[in-house]
């Protein structure tokens, strides 16, 4: 009973996942990247406890299991021997004393950090889709939710063209632009709002 309740948390929140993702510009703001990763981290760990709690193994092939564990270890090793870091503000690359300096490591630490935990969540999400597409009620679901997403997308990119939008509808319209005469010609200037 307790295994199904945690078996079920799992799959609806990785769908909340496959709904906020398309909606929050396709999780490509630092912001909707977070929410995105606790969200697919949370149903990850929920299928966890659900396989512990029941003792069940999970059903994907064992192929799809080998390719994954070694793409996060090669990714793991390259954040962990790590080669430098970048400064922006000087824009040089800060040397690290890493592991093993004459081995392959990543360039920069913190965005490989970054995409190694993004990418190690994104195979898990594959092993966790594996696994939850051997049933075929919750397969039906996935493909209901995936749908159902799309076609909601797809609604707001015609709604968009037939109103003429220049921006999605709920962000502020782009700057008017300040037109400045000169003697010779012409110049339109545009005044960009200044972000923090």
């Amino acid at each position: 009973m307790i295994s199904r309740f945690f078996r079920s948390a799992s799959r609806w929140i990785f769908f909340a996942a496959l709904v906020y993702a398309p909606w929050a510009y396709g999780a490509t703001t630092s912001e909707s990247i977070q929410i995105t990763n606790w969200v697919l981290l949370a149903a990850l760990v929920l299928w966890a406890i659900e396989l512990l709690v029941s003792r069940r193994t999970p059903r994907f092939p064992r192929l799809l299991f080998f390719l994954t564990a070694a793409l996060i270890c090669v990714g793991g090793w390259m954040v962990f021997n790590a080669k430098s870091i970048y400064d922006s503000d000087f824009s040089v690359f800060v040397p690290l004393r890493n592991f093993a300096p004459p081995v392959a490591g990543s360039v920069d630490y913190p965005i490989s950090a970054a995409w190694m935990i993004r990418g190690a969540l994104l195979l898990g999400i594959i092993l966790f889709v594996a696994d939850l597409s051997q049933s075929n009620r919750w397969l039906l679901r996935l493909w209901y939710v995936i749908g159902l997403v799309g076609g909601s997308i797809a609604f707001l990119g015609l709604l968009q063209k037939a109103t003429g939008a220049q921006m999605i509808f709920w962000q502020p319209p782009p700057p008017e632009p300040v037109r400045v005469t000169t003697f010779l010609r012409p110049i339109i200037i545009t005044v960009m709002p200044a972000h923090s």
